[in-house]
């Protein structure tokens, strides 16, 4: 609890998949906005709709540095990522 996330971790297995994902819109040229939220016990958005990507990086790098044990609150995790896009 606060400690870099474990090499071998969920969270950076996802890091590594919104890097890819990240990867694939610059590559096929697409200037899509994107946001990022996260929940935990409660729910934020890290990053608004932003075409910028290494910011969409940014925002999750927090979370490496002091990864955060907690709930599971997915309903208002959802309900921040639907806010989030519209």
């Amino acid at each position: 609890f606060g400690q870099p996330a474990p090499p071998l971790s969920r969270w950076r297995n996802l890091v590594s998949a919104v890097s890819v994902f990240v990867d694939e819109l610059d590559q096929v040229g697409l200037s899509a906005q994107v946001s990022v939220a996260s929940y935990n016990d409660s729910s934020v958005t890290d990053q608004a709709l932003t075409q910028d990507r290494t910011l969409l990086l940014q925002s999750l790098q927090p979370y490496t540095d002091s990864f955060q044990l907690g709930g599971t609150n997915i309903g208002d995790g959802i309900r921040e990522g639907v806010a989030a896009v519209t």
